[in-house]
């Protein structure tokens, strides 16, 4: 009986994990959206419909569909996504969503009705708080700084050299085995006070893990 249980609670367990890595998202930044992108705005979904109601017990998500309304285009054809879709009832480890009547950045490749998931670029517009402010400087081309510092890549923070004070770099998301590194990047200056990455020139490893 107890060889019975323990096999049972493995496959459970084994059935969780490939849940869990089903999904699995791979992070995209910002800016690597935004170049994968043709269209990239920010709208309101006015009102959401019901397409085909969700069973959790057959593992069906259903469909609901959420009316866009463009609010603040950056890139490519206004009006060019009209609904987003996703899950009625969204299922465990599929990596489905359902959808608010709220503001999401879009970032689209095609038209008309989008299909959105949990790892999806497209997000509420409450999740991306400085978005707005770098598509602004990627939309009118506005011009990076090289700035030159020590980079502590746990912390994604920088001691600016000229500046000697330490500062937050956003989207600085590759992944280093150092503690500690000497790095000329090139970045947005954020209002915040903040860099937003864009580039790198050179790193050269100070501290290794």
């Amino acid at each position: 009986m107890k060889r019975l249980y323990s096999f049972v609670t493995w496959i459970i367990l084994l059935q969780a994990s490939n849940n869990a890595m089903a999904c699995s998202c791979m992070y995209q930044t910002l800016l690597e959206s935004w170049h994968s992108s043709e269209h990239v705005f920010i709208g309101n979904i006015d009102e959401i419909n019901v397409i085909s109601r969700g069973n959790e017990a057959q593992f069906d998500e259903g469909e609901e569909q959420g009316k866009l309304s463009t609010i603040k285009q950056f890139k490519g054809d206004e009006g060019a996504v009209t609904h987003l879709t996703a899950a009625h009832t969204p299922i465990c480890c599929i990596c489905s969503t359902k959808l608010k009547q709220t503001k999401y950045l879009v970032f689209a490749n095609q038209t008309g009705k989008m299909h959105v998931g949990y790892c999806s670029p497209t997000k509420q517009v409450e999740y991306t708080p400085f978005a707005e402010e770098i598509l602004e400087k990627l939309q009118n081309n506005t011009p990076t700084i090289r700035v030159v510092g020590i980079y502590y890549p746990r912390k994604r923070q920088m001691l600016v050299e000229d500046e000697l004070q330490l500062v937050d770099v956003n989207d600085y998301s590759k992944y280093h085995e150092a503690d500690k590194l000497y790095v000329e990047i090139e970045a947005y200056k954020m209002n915040n006070g903040d860099l937003y990455y864009v580039d790198t020139h050179s790193e050269i490893v100070l501290s290794a893990k």
